[in-house]
């Protein structure tokens, strides 16, 4: 039942460049893919080739196909720009063990419009990088070492991954490591699986 969202952002030179970028992009995910739905799609607009996730032999692939982001790209512009953002929710547990599901985006056009009512764009692919990310899916959260029970052990890799700054500590996904990590794995603890 947990969620994580994926975006995709570029990068612009707010000095030089004006009006309008666009990206045309699709996230692929193709291992574990059965184990999530794709709860949503936020876009600043829904240009043409918008659309949601949709399961192949790969898996889950063309969350977004084309997009286009109205923005002003001046220097007090956002930097990077947001193109969209998706959101996977798992479906439920994953074996003992966990399973990693990778996304990689693919893009096949990243451009921007260099002044107010130009007609045509100047490509900026060149400067894109595309990103990955992995999602691990675990059977229960609260058994932390991934044993198959729960027990004082969870406690001591929990403390351990804590000790060690590691992001699994993050239990609350706040982006850093607090007392709140140790009362929401309590509570997770509590609850069971």
């Amino acid at each position: 039942g947990e969620s994580a969202t994926i975006e995709l952002r570029g990068r612009f030179r707010p000095s030089t460049e004006f009006a309008l970028a666009y990206a045309y992009t699709s996230v692929v995910c193709e291992t574990g893919s059965e184990f999530l739905r794709d709860q949503r799609l936020l876009a600043p607009m829904a240009g043409p080739g918008t659309e949601r996730g949709s399961r192949t032999l790969a898996g889950i692939e063309g969350i977004i196909a084309g997009q286009l982001q109205f923005h002003d790209i001046r220097a007090d512009s956002r930097n990077p720009l947001p193109f969209w953002s998706a959101t996977y929710s798992a479906i439920g547990p994953a074996p003992v063990g966990g399973v990693e599901v990778g996304f990689e985006t693919r893009t096949s056009r990243y451009g921007v419009y260099l002044c107010e009512y130009c007609a045509t764009t100047e490509s900026r692919l060149h400067l894109f990088e595309d990103g990955q990310a992995t999602l691990r899916i675990v059977a229960c959260r609260a058994d932390f070492n991934e044993d198959g029970t729960l027990d004082l052990f969870d406690f001591l890799a929990f403390m351990n991954a804590f000790d060690a700054g590691e992001a699994l500590a993050d239990f609350d996904f706040d982006g850093e490591l607090t007392v709140f990590d140790f009362l929401a794995f309590q509570n997770r603890f509590d609850l069971g699986c």
